[in-house]
């Protein structure tokens, strides 16, 4: 495997390798999610947080558990993987907490999440620019290529 030079290439390298993870087992991306938390858990607290037991990790290849740990750890280390990680995981509960301000009794509350909601499903409305002074304008319309025979 070939070495990430900055921060940036490492952090998604471990996104990519956890994304992967993710497509081909949910049970595994959720182990090193837990085993990649601070203070790092052992294999056990991991298990029995995501619903197995420590036996469902020592089924694995030797190779497999290895790999599951190198991840757990490398994500463990770079911090900006794993925040982004916590808060993409996050975003269906944001979006839960973000509509229930509709709901609000107060109308600024109301307001602000129904302009929020509407500059990121839709977009930020476009900006009126005013400008004073002269505008240079040329127009110049491709014309085709007459064909021999045609007029």
């Amino acid at each position: 495997m070939q070495q990430s030079n900055t921060p940036e290439e490492r952090k998604q390298n471990i996104l990519q390798r956890l994304e992967d993870m993710k497509q081909l087992n949910q049970g595994r991306y959720d182990f090193v999610l837990e085993r990649a938390k601070r203070p790092q858990p052992s294999v056990e607290d991991a298990c029995t947080s995501i619903g197995y037991n420590r036996s469902w990790f020592y089924r694995f290849s030797e190779q497999e558990r290895k790999d599951l740990d190198h991840l757990a750890e490398d994500l463990h280390k770079d911090q900006s993987a794993h925040a982004f990680i916590i808060l993409n995981d996050a975003q269906e509960e944001a979006a839960i907490v973000k509509t229930s301000g509709l709901r609000s009794r107060n109308e600024k509350i109301k307001q602000d999440a129904s302009t929020e909601i509407l500059n990121r499903t839709l977009g930020k409305p476009g900006e009126t620019v005013k400008h004073e002074g002269t505008i240079n304008f040329t127009w110049n319309p491709h014309k085709p290529p007459t064909l021999p025979g045609n007029s």
